[in-house]
């Protein structure tokens, strides 16, 4: 059969958060954990989950058939349901509270799905990202040619949707296992960073990319915030009293 999944069982479901199944070219350096919940259509799986969505499959792939390959994304692509006339390539949110560029993590997604069912990879490969660390991120590459020159474009910003630093490094991605890691700098915030990097060679062109979520110690957090009236006319001063407390 041409698609790794059976018929709709649910057309419609509760909003569920993302989450990664397995490691994969497709799912490595997505940061499942920090992206909006999103809804989905259910559908029976015959394929290799790498993703899911609550407790049913967002990420369904195959090799085959023939030489081929497939993938599959249940994600909701309009409030009308995906394949009406105003549906996009990308999930659908309702009510969305985030403030950073989240979507660019869908594209990221998309286009890792894309490279991978072309069968056309890079001979550079993320093949981990690792977190464990709160002061670095470290990035794990397996490069299957001869050693390469290349730069990484690093990002860091915040959940709020602030680019917090930005800076290049020169690597040489040596035949076989290499690396790079990413400090976080001392004066960072605490909370949710996001961490972006693009291995780029000599020419400029993209030979593999991915994202990783960090949580950095908060040293205090706001328990309580208080205004001195209910409301205000135009042009009057606000009062505002901020109750902090440690950070657990």
């Amino acid at each position: 059969d041409l698609l790794p999944v059976g018929r709709e069982t649910a057309l419609r479901s509760r909003s569920g958060q993302w989450r990664r199944s397995i490691d994969h070219p497709i799912t490595t350096g997505i940061p499942f954990d920090v992206l909006p919940q999103t809804r989905h259509t259910v559908y029976p799986v015959e394929g290799e989950v790498l993703a899911q969505i609550g407790r049913s499959p967002l990420l369904v792939v195959q090799e085959g058939p023939g030489k081929g390959r497939v993938a599959v994304l249940s994600y909701e692509t309009s409030w009308q349901r995906s394949g009406s006339h105003s549906s996009g390539i990308t999930p659908w949110l309702e009510g969305d509270s985030c403030r950073f560029a989240y979507w660019e993590y869908y594209f990221s997604l998309f286009a890792k799905a894309l490279v991978w069912t072309a069968d056309k990879p890079s001979p550079v490969a993320l093949a981990d990202v690792n977190t464990d660390s709160p002061d670095a991120v470290a990035f794990a590459l397996e490069n299957s040619g001869p050693a390469i020159e290349a730069k990484v474009e690093l990002t860091v910003s915040d959940d709020l949707g602030r680019t917090l630093s930005t800076g290049t490094q020169s690597l040489t991605v040596a035949e076989g296992a290499a690396s790079f890691s990413v400090p976080l700098a001392d004066d960072l915030p605490g909370g949710t960073l996001l961490v972006d990097a693009i291995v780029r060679d000599s020419q400029g062109q993209s030979l593999t990319w991915g994202s990783a979520m960090v949580k950095r110690p908060e040293p205090v957090r706001i328990e309580q915030i208080q205004l001195d009236k209910m409301s205000y006319n135009a042009d009057e001063t606000t009062h505002v009293t901020a109750s902090l407390v440690p950070a657990q």
